[in-house]
């Protein structure tokens, strides 16, 4: 995480989700990890590093 920090000039946390997001990548599905973070209430986690994940995964209301 703190190899991301050294790239000046960008948002701190642009730079951590996208190293997140290569590490979920490497270690769990990141469905699982989607869901992970909603059932611990760590919705701004999810729209930061799975946004792309939100929308197939969600149930759709009426």
């Amino acid at each position: 995480m703190m190899t991301s920090y050294e790239n000046g000039g960008k948002d701190y946390k642009e730079l951590v989700a996208k190293r997140c997001r290569q590490y979920i990548n490497l270690k769990i599905n990141p469905d699982e990890a989607l869901q992970c973070a909603i059932a611990l209430g760590k919705r701004s986690f999810a729209f930061a590093v799975l946004l792309d994940r939100i929308e197939p995964n969600a149930v759709k209301g009426r």
